[in-house]
C-alpha cells in the first residue's frame, strides 16, 4: 500500500471517529492491525461486547453460559451484563486508539512531517461538525468523546492519558442502558455510578481538551497560510485576450495532470494553467450537453456564468432558467460588471487582465395581474413584465423578435413558486419553439440548480409544476441534437436529476459531491485509472471548501478523457456573501423607482396556449370535453 493511499484511510477512519461512529473506526482499526501484523485486535473485545449485549434479553442460563464463556465469571443479572457490554466497548475502543497511534507514527516515518502536517484540512472541519454534534442530553460524554479522541490522536496523547475518559464515556452510557433492567434495590447504585463517572469524565474532558485544543487552533489558523496556491495563465491566454481584448479568452483552464495524479492535492506552490477554447456551440448535429455538479459554495455559478459569457462575447442568445425562491439574483447580477468589494476582484483586474464589464441581461417578470408584482423585489430597469392568462400555458410567439439580439442573456424573474414554477415550463417550451424557426442561429439554454425543473426526488416528483418542468427537460434533452442547442444543467444533487438527463450528458463538471451522489456521477465509469483517482479527489471536500482550489473534474464523455479545469472569473457581476443584490443594483443604477417605470413587454395579457399545457392535463381535459358531449347527447335521447 502506497503512502498516498494509506492516508486516505486513515483520514476516513478518523473522519468516522470525530463523528461518533465508533463501531466502524473499530473495524477499520483492525484492519490495519492486521495489515501491519500487529498482536492487537480491537475486533476480539468489540466481538465479545457484541454477544452479552445480544445475550441481555435471553434466559437466566444462557445469560450465565455467555458471562462465563466471554468474562469468565457468572453474571445472574441483565443489568450486570448491560453495564459489562460496554466496559468491553472501551477496551475494543482503546485497543482501537492505540492501532491507530502506531498508523500515525507510520504515517510521519513515510512523509517525514507531523501528522497535523499531514492530514487534510477537511478532517480538521469534521472534528469541529463532531464537536457541535450531541445526539442527546443522556449521551452526551458518548457523543464529546469521537471528537476529543480524534483531537488526541492528532496530538499524539498516548493512551494511559486518556484510558480513563473512554472508560468513563462507556460507563456512563452502560449505566443508562442498566438501569432498564435493573431492579428498584439496585437501580440507585447505577445512578450513584453515572453521576461518579459523569463527574470524572467531565474533569479529564476539560483538563485534556485545554491540552490539544490550541495544538489544533494553532494549525487551523496557520493552514490558511501554508496552503497557498498561485495560479500562473499561460501564455496562450495573453495572446487571445490581445486578439480580441472585449472577448472573454476561454471558460476555463486546465489543470496539468502532474498536479493531481497522485490522488492529493498540492498545499503549496505555483500552477501554470492553460486555458481550453471550449466549443461553445453544437456544430455538425452533435449534442453539447454539460451537466454541471457540486455541493454549495464549490464555484458552480462562477462557471455558470464563464460559459454564458464566453457564448455571448461569440453572439450567442441565451436562456438562463432558474427558481430562485432564495432571491439571489444571480442571472441578473449580470448585467453590473464585476463589482471592486468582490473578493475576485484584484484576481481578474490584476491576473486574468479582464476589464470589469456588464452583460446584456433583460429579466422576464411573467405575472397574471399587478398585484403578482409585490412578490417581485426589487423593480429593475432590466425587467420587462410580461402579463399572461395562465403562466403554465403560455408563448411568447413574434414576442422574441423584440427580445433577441446576439449577445444578449434572458433570465427568468422570481414572482412566487407557484407562478415561477409553472412559468419556467411555458418560457422554455416557448424558446424552443423559437429556436426551431431560427435554427442557424447560435442559441444555449442553461438551467440553474435542475433539481428544481428536472427531478427525480419523490417529494418534488408529487408537486405538480415541478413534475411539469421535469417532463419539460426531459423533453429538452431529448430535442438538444435536432435543436442544434447548447446546454448547461446545474445541480447540487445530482442524484435527484432525472437520470435522461445525466444519461445523455455529452461533457460532466463535477465538484465535491455528497458519496451517494458520487455514485451517482460515475456510474457506469471503469473503476480505474484515472477514474479511480478523480473519484478520490472528488470526494475530497477541498477542491470545494477551499477557495485557493474549486477545482472540478472534467469527464469528456466523447473520449472518455478524465481532466481537472478552475473556471476563469468571468468580468461581469457575481454575488457577493455580505452585500444585498439590491445594493449593487442601486450602486449601477439598475433599480426602477417603482413597477410604473418598469417596461412591460406586452400591454395586453398573453391567452393561454392549450398546446402547451403537459400531456395528463390535455387528457383530463379532453376526457372532460368528452364526459359533456356525452351527458348532452344522453339529454337528447332521453328528450
Amino acid at each position: 500500500m502506497s503512502a498516498i493511499e494509506l492516508q486516505h484511510l486513515f483520514e476516513e477512519a478518523l473522519s468516522r471517529l470525530a463523528r461518533g461512529d465508533f463501531n466502524s473506526f473499530i473495524g477499520s482499526a483492525s484492519r490495519f492491525a492486521n495489515m501491519f501484523g500487529l498482536d492487537l485486535d480491537p475486533s476480539i473485545y468489540f466481538y465479545k461486547s457484541s454477544l452479552l449485549e445480544r445475550s441481555v434479553g435471553s434466559s437466566a442460563l444462557t445469560r450465565i453460559e455467555f458471562s462465563n464463556y466471554v468474562l469468565g465469571q457468572v453474571l445472574l443479572f441483565r443489568d450486570e451484563m448491560a453495564l459489562e457490554a460496554y466496559r468491553l466497548k472501551a477496551e475494543a475502543l482503546k485497543a482501537a486508539y492505540q492501532v491507530m497511534f502506531h498508523v500515525v507514527e507510520r504515517l510521519e516515518d513515510l512523509f517525514h512531517s507531523s501528522i497535523l502536517r499531514i492530514v487534510s484540512f477537511w478532517i480538521l472541519r469534521d472534528i469541529r461538525v463532531g464537536e457541535a454534534f450531541v445526539r442527546a442530553e443522556t449521551t452526551e460524554e458518548f457523543s464529546m468523546l469521537g471528537s476529543i479522541l480524534a483531537k488526541c490522536l492528532l496530538c499524539k496523547i498516548p493512551l494511559e492519558e486518556i484510558s480513563c475518559l473512554i472508560e468513563d464515556a462507556f460507563q456512563v452510557y452502560g449505566c443508562g442502558q442498566a438501569l432498564k433492567h435493573a431492579s428498584a434495590i439496585r437501580k440507585m447504585d447505577y445512578v450513584k455510578l453515572l453521576e461518579k463517572c459523569r463527574a470524572r469524565f467531565k474533569t479529564n474532558y476539560l483538563k485534556l481538551n485545554a491540552v490539544v485544543s490550541p495544538r489544533i487552533g494553532r494549525v487551523e489558523e496557520t493552514f490558511e497560510e501554508e496552503v497557498k496556491l498561485s495560479y500562473e495563465l499561460h501564455r496562450l491566454w495573453y495572446m487571445w485576450l490581445e486578439e480580441k481584448p472585449n472577448r472573454l479568452p476561454a471558460p476555463f483552464f486546465i489543470i496539468p495532470k502532474a498536479y493531481w495524479s497522485s490522488g492529493t492535492l498540492p498545499r503549496r506552490g505555483s500552477i501554470t494553467v492553460r486555458p481550453f477554447r471550449f466549443p461553445p456551440f453544437a456544430v455538425k448535429g452533435r449534442t453539447v450537453l454539460n451537466t454541471l455538479f457540486g455541493v454549495l459554495g464549490s464555484g458552480k455559478t462562477v462557471f455558470l456564468n464563464s460559459m454564458a459569457v464566453y457564448r455571448l462575447d461569440r453572439g450567442g442568445f441565451g436562456l438562463r432558467l432558474e427558481i430562485d425562491h432564495h432571491r439571489r439574483l444571480q442571472a441578473q447580477l449580470m448585467a453590473t460588471p464585476l463589482h471592486r468589494d468582490h473578493p475576485a476582484y484584484d484576481y481578474v483586474v490584476n491576473v486574468e487582465k479582464l476589464r470589469p464589464r456588464p452583460v446584456d441581461v433583460i429579466s422576464l417578470v411573467i405575472v397574471r395581474k399587478d398585484s403578482d408584482l409585490k412578490y417581485a423585489k426589487p423593480p429593475l430597469r432590466i425587467d420587462r413584465i410580461v402579463y399572461v392568462d395562465n403562466p403554465g400555458a403560455f408563448h411568447l410567439g413574434p414576442l422574441w423578435d423584440k427580445l433577441y439580439k446576439p449577445g444578449r442573456l434572458i433570465c427568468l424573474k422570481f414572482v412566487n413558486m407557484h407562478v415561477t414554477g409553472r412559468a419556467y415550463t411555458s418560457l422554455l417550451k416557448s424558446f424552443l419553439e423559437f429556436r426551431a424557426e431560427r435554427r442557424g442561429q447560435p442559441m444555449f439554454v442553461q438551467i440553474e440548480e435542475a433539481m428544481m425543473g428536472a427531478s427525480a426526488k419523490v417529494s418534488m416528483m408529487y408537486s405538480r409544476s415541478m413534475l411539469i418542468s421535469a417532463e419539460e427537460v426531459e423533453m429538452l434533452v431529448q430535442g438538444l441534437r435536432g435543436l442544434g442547442l447548447s446546454s448547461e444543467l446545474s445541480s447540487q444533487r445530482p442524484s435527484y436529476i432525472i437520470v435522461s438527463a445525466r444519461g445523455q450528458a455529452s461533457n460532466i463538471f463535477a465538484g465535491h459531491m455528497a458519496p451517494q451522489d458520487v455514485e451517482a456521477v460515475f456510474e457506469g465509469l471503469p473503476e480505474k485509472g484515472d477514474f479511480e483517482i478523480a473519484k478520490r479527489i472528488v470526494n475530497d471536500g477541498t477542491i470545494s471548501f477551499n477557495d485557493n482550489f474549486k477545482w472540478f473534474l472534467w469527464i469528456d464523455k466523447t473520449s472518455g478523457e478524465v481532466r481537472f479545469v478552475r473556471s476563469v472569473m468571468p468580468p461581469c457581476g457575481a454575488e457577493i456573501s455580505d452585500m444585498n443584490p439590491a445594493e449593487i443594483f442601486e450602486e449601477y443604477n439598475l433599480i426602477a423607482d417603482g413597477w410604473n417605470r418598469v417596461k412591460r413587454l406586452t400591454s395586453e395579457p398573453l391567452p393561454e396556449h392549450e398546446e402547451f399545457l403537459p400531456e395528463r392535463e390535455l387528457e383530463r381535459r379532453q376526457k372532460a370535453r368528452t364526459s359533456a358531449k356525452r351527458r348532452d347527447e344522453e339529454v337528447v335521447i332521453t328528450l
